[in-house]
């Protein structure tokens, strides 16, 4: 029998680090991870959704999940779900951390109490903010003080929030699928109206004012908008020609075509945020096959990077050498050879699920070329 454990031990870890390789549930009937998987640009390289989320709340929250209100916690894309296609939710959780005393009595928060404030919380002090970040700016980053370094961590947050409000949709639509329709509808006569315009014709005036209003609407979104969702229109030319969702529509005035992109994430953002998981579902797989017909090693990218947040390789082979040197101490107690050759097979175990994870990573980011 004790020959056995050993192995039984080992096996069970081996078990256990497989059984985190399966994905995360849906919520409720929301194909989340499948949206979550779906590749855009960001800081010169593509990940999926999911790392987007992960490494945004991670910067606003020091965290990488968000408290649901009811006693348990809502992931980062859940979260990045929550925020981009239904804002005014997300508003009310309370994801900004503001620990500093100085900073809590500028936002108007008391002395004790929660170390996290809600974006509604801290909206009525966005001025305030502003200005003491203004301040802090000016000063070299060695000379600031803890309060000024503070202010301008929560300013970053802030902003940072705000461009991913405006990522998928403009913050203040509830149905951006209708309003592509729209700017599709009135796309023709306004260009028609810009050339008669230019013709020194009569214009028509309101086919012209109509696209001017959804043209700079959509350049202001350019400004803001975080991540770059809208793939290259021809990828066989240049993959890395990517836009955020603001400039893939302002560039529709000289393409005169909104993109595949734009129409599906509107949609997708339309049936979430009326709580229609069909349409969702549907708008998805649509956008997925069409991704993958033009886009396939990217989406391939997408889906191992998934895989790879999901499975927390480090953390795995942490916990597996932590049980490794407990079994060692163990063994100056009794059951010595059993218990040190259980320890010897997990470390082998986690030098193993370590180095996977460090290949893994080098791959993803492309490195060494």
């Amino acid at each position: 029998m004790k020959r056995l454990v050993p192995w039984i031990v080992v096996s069970l870890f081996a078990l256990w680090v497989l059984a985190a390789l399966r994905p995360p549930p849906n919520v409720g009937e929301f194909r989340t991870t499948d949206f979550g998987r779906l590749p855009v640009l960001l800081n010169g390289r593509v990940q999926p959704l999911d790392s987007v989320a992960r490494n945004a709340l991670l910067m606003i929250r020091t965290r990488q999940t968000v408290p649901d209100g009811k006693g348990g916690t809502l992931s980062a894309l859940e979260w990045f779900m929550e925020l981009t296609l239904k804002g005014e939710s997300a508003d009310q959780r309370p994801v900004f951390r503001v620990d500093h005393p100085e900073v809590r009595s500028l936002v108007g928060l008391p002395p004790e109490g929660t170390l996290y404030a809600s974006y509604t919380q801290l909206e009525p002090h966005f001025e305030a903010i502003d200005q003491q970040a203004r301040r802090a700016g000016k000063i070299e980053s060695a000379r600031r003080d803890t309060f000024q370094k503070a202010v301008l961590q929560l300013h970053h947050g802030l902003s940072l929030y705000q461009r991913l409000k405006n990522s998928v949709r403009p913050e203040d639509t509830h149905d951006f699928h209708a309003e592509l329709r729209e700017f599709q509808q009135v796309l023709g006569p306004g260009l028609a109206a810009v050339a008669q315009h230019e013709a020194g014709e009569p214009v028509d005036q309101k086919a012209l004012s109509q696209l001017a209003r959804l043209v700079q609407r959509y350049q202001m979104l350019a400004q803001v908008a975080y991540p770059l969702i809208i793939p290259p229109p021809h990828p066989e030319q240049k993959r890395d020609d990517w836009s955020n969702i603001g400039t893939g529509l302002f560039d529709v005035v000289q393409s005169r075509q909104v993109p595949t992109a734009a129409l599906a994430y509107a949609e997708m953002a339309t049936a979430y945020h009326d709580g229609k998981p069909a349409a969702f579902n549907d708008a998805l797989t649509r956008y997925q096959q069409w991704l993958t017909e033009r886009l396939g090693p990217e989406v391939r990218k997408g889906r191992l990077e998934f895989l790879y947040q999901n499975w927390h390789p480090f953390y795995l082979s942490t916990v597996i050498y932590l049980v490794a040197f407990l079994f060692g101490c163990a063994s100056w107690f009794g059951w010595q050879q059993p218990l040190n050759r259980s320890g010897f097979y997990l470390l082998v175990l986690g030098l193993l699920v370590h180095s996977i994870g460090i290949v893994f990573r080098m791959v993803l980011e492309g490195r060494p070329r």
